[in-house]
Parts: C-alpha cells; structure tokens; sequence
C-alpha cells in the first residue's frame, strides 16, 4: 500500500482498499487502504504486461495514435433496480435504477475511507493520497481508458529506446501549463526526478526509481538512496552532487526533450514512468516556497536531500484537470476544483466536465452506506461486508449474479485487481525509543509456519471476504507473466502442525508459560477481512498456551502506516496493490529487502533477490517465466509472509456509485476514481 495504485502502493504501495497500500497504498490502504502500498475471479480485462515496449520502439503520442480498444469502456450488462430482472455477473456488471432527481449538480461528492497522509507525490503512495495526486499531477505516460496492460505517452509525446535499453529520449508535449501558469517543459521533468530521488522518502515510490542493485534504475540513485540503496544518512552536498554528475535525467537536445538513462537495463522502465512518484511537479511554485536546510543537508535550489518538503506535504501544483482548493488535515476531507485551463489530454477532451470534487473522510462503514443511498453522496467507499447493502447476498453467493436491491445505485464489477491481501510478519521489531527489541521471533522460520498454520485462508476468504477473490500461492496475482496457480505453498490450516511448530519455536527463542511474550497484530480500522484474520489467528495461538499472547489493535491508517515505517508493527493485514501491472513491481516488493514490503519487515534473501533480478531483465519469455517461478518458490520457502487471498474489486478500488454519474471505467492500474473520466447528469 504505498500507488498511482500503491502504492508505501497501496505496499505499502497502492496500500490498498476496503479498509486499507503498500505501503500500497501503501498503499495502500487498499479495499480502500494502503498497501504495503494495501484477486481474482475470471478476467475480462488483460492484466499481461504489453510486449511491445521493447527497446528500440518509438511510440507515438497523438491522440490518432490511441486506438478505440484504449478509450472505449468495458461492456456492461444493465439491470434495472426497480425491476425484477437480474443478470449473470462476469467481471462486469452496471445497475442502474429508475428516473431521479439529480442532487447537487455540478459537484461529485465523494466519501472515502482513506484519509490522504500527504499531497506530496514524493512522499506516501498511500490510496488516500494518490487519489488527489492522481488527479491533480500528470506523469510522461499513463495508463488508458479501461487497458490496463499498456501505457501511452501522456505529457509525452513520443521516445525511443537504445538498443542496450538503457537509454530512454524522452521528447514532450508543448503548450501545457502547470496551474501557476509556468510552462511545462524538460526542465520541470528533470527537477522532479532530481527531486524524488533526493528526497529518498522511506514512505513513497522511490524505491522503484533506485531499483534493486547498483548504481541503481535512474542511474546513481541507488548509490545515493541511504532507504533504499548504499547511501549515507547525511546527506551531504558531496553525496548531491555525486548523483548530479551520473546524469541519470539530464535535458536533450531542446527545452522539450529529456533523456533518462538507467544503470541497468529494465522492460517495465515505461511502466515506472506512470507512478506517482514519477509525477511531474512546477518547479518555480516549489522554489518559491523552499528554504535551504538547516541540518546540514545538501541541496539543489528547491529541493532538500533527505528532508520533505513541509509546504509541498499540504499543496500542490501539477498540470492535472483538477488542482486543490483546500485540504482540512484535522477532518481528512478535500475539495478539488476544475483546472480551467487544463490542456484536455491526449484525447483532447478539454476541461474536467464536473467543477467540483468533494473529497469527503467519514470513517463510519454505515455512514457511507446511508449516505449513497440517499443520494448524499455520489461515490462512496463500500467495505467488502456491505456491498450486499446494494446487492442480493443469496444471488451472489450460490450461482454469482449481480442482483442491484438498491434503488438509484450503480454496481460495476466485481474486477479481478492486481492485487494481493496478505499478514506480514516483521524480522526486525523495532521499540518506539527506535532501539531493536530484544524478543525477534519472526527470525524463526518455525514461529512464522506456527503463524501459517493458524489461519483458515480458505474460511476467510469465503465468509469475511464473501467469496471476492481468488486464494493466493505467492506474491504473483492472476493475469500477470509467469504467474503459476502451482506454486506450492508450505502451510495449510492444522492447529495441530501451528502447535507443534510454535513448540519448537518456543525453545529457540525462550518463551513458556513461565516466560510469556506478547506480540501486537494490527490491521486497519475499516477493514473487515483484517478483523476476522487478525481475530482467528491471534485467538488459535492464545489458546494453546504456549506463552505467546497476540493483541489485536485497529488502527487507524496513518498511525498504521506509520508503525509499519517505523518497523515497530510486529505482525499486520495488509493488501498490495500493484504500483504498475508488471510481474517485478509483485516480485520487488516482496522479494527484495531494498523494495517497499521486504524492506519494512526486514526479509532479506539474496538468492530470493538474484532471482528477481535475472528474471526483470531476461528477454526470453519461457527463460523468464521459469525464473519468475524459480523466484516465487523459494521465497514461499522462507514463508516470509502468509499469503491470503487475490481480491476482487467493486468500483476502481472498492467503491460503489450514483447512476447519475456516468463515464466510470475500471482499470487495474489506477489507486482510485479518475475524476477527469465523470460526468454528473
């Protein structure tokens, strides 16, 4: 849950949803919270990483370039709420109700569960805070309509690729403005990438950015990256101006063209160049409210390394169709206004259609309910556990269909998203005073199956998660390359295993009933799958009274995410939610102890990780297949995390609508709803 889906995506992503995205949100919160950033039925929409970005391509940018597939909505069957007919759900389904009197024309009132942790887009990817980056920054390429397997230039207009793939020539569009009025142009993508990555947040994207191995993605960031890399703390000016002098993002040969180039060659390369993260930011309304460091940091005009950027955390300025009217950080809601001289996309589509966005945060799961029913709200955020406020739960549960009981309501979905629920279990628990705690269970590989065996995934998945998705075998979800429904797992519910494991534990590690330890297990307030995880697996581990006691503690997402940062978290529920859908942004986040949910909990296997890295630049798709599962086995091995379940999805991340909004089109590369898209009528 840290993502434009992600996210610290959503992991902590594009945490993730319903209730938290990773890191995903974040990251987020995924469901609707981050995944750290936080599923799958069957798919009518392609998940498979496009082939077509190899090296060497250019792609064009106009508008005539996007082909109707790319724009076009997925088809949906109509029911009509008022009326007794019902039909099948496949991955698809839009009810829709009688005639109604529109409320508040003019204005989309949307209310989350997400509050957002920061505006900054080089800070948290948690899912209530790429929704308003989302909509308020653009990126050099974006994800299009309902595809969700392609990027296309965006700010962008066309590039190429070296034939060694470690070159990218960016040239950009002319004629945009940021919403001070300056001009967008090659200066302004340099700027924030220096500044993303000098900024090395432990909470945002840039992990991705620094890649995996030296001298990192953008060349010299991982050198320099202290969170994610081989880099210092101090951040110095000589450490500042080491990555300046790699010339990882550099202008071309005009004020309109950029070159990246990387220091290891990287398929998904125009995938990355969609996050948030990658957002492009005004540099003259950044500099104009910056002060050079007073901790002895180094600097570039404008940028702090190592610091964030206080002003930045609570405004914005991008070239988005909507910018920020205001954010009340006490109430956690947000007005988004219509940028009017917004320059209409590569479709041209012109200026956001609706003018204003309410952001709305009611914590309460009935508050939202009541609220869309009524017509109060316009989207709401709907856990998986009401969702048959809206629907019949008998039609659902025995033959799959989509029976609308909600008047005026409309129901899309259920999606298979890229995405994955998970427990994550910390190797280094760290005490609030941020000295390590001296009990470290989670290093036993015994006391991580005794957690394993302790769990009824197939129970929670059916009656917490109302049958919403696909049981999960590794870090790899359904519809991206190399996934393999065969990997094997090496747990299965048997309290009797969970005891004899946590027996063999207890003696390693020191704990009886004579010695007890307590660990703290945490999910997110809101989500109601993490409740019924955290409950059963804390409640069959306290009943074999072995001294080990699990304390459940919902928390809200910022104190969660916060805890899982600070590694203080010992044991957590938590939904990824892909930053891109490419199968290294899954194996990454996991797999290797530099990427977002490895770093967090400290796993760090450097087989697991060569693996991962062989696999993102192997260009033989049966090589890298055979790497991917290579990978995802013998991390299952380690049983670093308890896989739960792929989810699927309502809305974009969980969200249920008025039938007098219209224009919505799922994408399982989006961290919430893209405003841009709706109309209100």
């Amino acid at each position: 849950m840290f993502s434009r889906k992600s996210r610290i995506k959503q992991a902590i992503s594009r945490a993730a949803l319903v209730g938290v995205v990773v890191i995903v949100i974040i990251i987020i919160v995924v469901g609707g919270y981050a995944a750290l950033s936080l599923g799958k039925t069957s798919s009518t929409t392609s998940t498979t990483p496009s082939t077509s970005m190899s090296s060497t391509t250019t792609s064009s940018s106009s508008p005539s370039s996007i082909t109707s597939s790319q724009t076009s909505s997925i088809s949906s069957p109509v029911t009509t709420s008022s009326s007794s007919s019902t039909m099948p759900s496949t991955t698809s389904t839009v009810a829709t109700s009688s005639s109604q009197s529109v409320q508040n024309p003019g204005v989309i009132v949307y209310e989350t569960s997400n509050q957002p942790s920061s505006l900054d887009p080089a800070l948290w990817s948690d899912a209530g805070s790429t929704t308003i980056q989302f909509n308020v920054y653009e990126t050099l390429f974006q994800y299009v309509g309902s595809v969700s397997s392609q990027v296309q230039p965006w700010l962008a207009s066309n590039y190429t690729v070296s034939p060694d793939g470690l070159t990218y020539t960016v040239n950009l569009r002319q004629g945009i403005t940021f919403q001070d009025g300056t001009p967008f142009n090659a200066s302004a993508v340099v700027f924030s990438f220096d500044r993303v990555v000098l900024m090395d947040s432990s909470s945002s994207n840039v992990w991705i950015l620094v890649g995996s191995q030296a001298p990192g993605l953008i060349n010299g960031s991982y050198n320099y990256s202290h969170n994610f890399g081989s880099g210092a703390a101090t951040y110095n000016q000589s450490q500042v101006n080491a990555f300046l002098s790699s010339n990882g993002v550099v202008m071309g040969a005009n004020p309109y063209q950029v070159i990246f180039h990387l220091g290891y060659a990287d398929a998904s390369f125009p995938y990355i160049l969609a996050l948030t993260a990658a957002s492009i930011v005004s540099p003259s309304f950044v500099i104009s409210h910056w002060s050079p460091p007073t901790d002895g940091h180094g600097y570039i005009t404008g940028v702090s390394a190592g610091d964030i950027d206080p002003y930045m955390n609570n405004h914005t300025c991008g070239t988005g169709p909507y910018e920020v009217q205001s954010w009340d950080p006490t109430t956690g809601d947000v007005v988004l206004t219509a940028y009017s001289h917004y320059w209409g996309s590569p479709t041209g589509s012109g200026v956001a259609k609706v003018p204003q966005i309410d952001i709305n945060y009611v914590q309460s799961d009935s508050a939202r309910v009541l609220d869309l029913k009524s017509g109060a709200a316009d989207i709401a955020d709907i856990p998986t556990s009401d969702n048959f406020a809206f629907f019949n739960k008998t039609a659902w549960l025995t033959n799959g269909r989509i029976q609308v009981t909600a008047p005026g309501v409309s129901v899309y979905g259920p999606y298979p998203q890229l995405n994955i629920e998970y427990i994550g279990m910390n190797y280094e628990i760290y005490l609030p005073n941020g000295s390590l705690s001296a009990f470290q269970p989670f290093a036993n590989k015994n006391f991580r199956l005794a957690m394993a065996d302790a769990v009824n995934i197939t129970d929670i998945l059916q009656n917490a998660a109302s049958g919403f998705g696909v049981l999960a075998d590794s870090a790899v979800p359904p519809g991206l390359g190399g996934y393999n429904s065969s990997v094997p797992v090496y747990y299965n519910y048997n309290l009797t295993d969970a005891q004899e494991n946590l027996t063999i534990a207890s003696k390693a590690l020191g704990f009886n009933a004579s010695n007890p330890q307590t660990l703290t297990m945490v999910y997110a307030i809101g989500d109601s799958t993490g409740q019924a995880v955290s409950t059963e697996l804390a409640t069959n581990i306290n009943n074999m009274g072995l001294g080990i006691t699990i304390n459940v503690s919902p928390q809200p997402i910022s104190q969660f995410l916060g805890g899982v940062v600070a590694r203080t978290i010992p044991m957590f529920v938590l939904q990824y939610l892909d930053d891109y859908p490419e199968t290294t942004d899954f194996l990454s986040a996991f797999g290797s102890a530099t990427s977002n949910v490895g770093f967090f909990v400290g796993y760090n296997d450097t087989h697991v990780t060569s693996l991962i890295n062989q696999q993102a630049s192997e260009n033989n798709a049966t090589l890298r297949a055979q790497l991917i599962n290579q990978a995802e086995i013998a991390m299952n091995q380690d049983v670093p995390y308890i896989w739960l379940y792929y989810p699927s999805i309502f809305g974009e991340t969980g969200q249920m609508f008025r039938s007098w909004i219209s224009g919505f089109q799922f994408n399982a590369a989006y961290s919430g709803p893209y405003f841009y898209e709706l109309s209100k009528a």
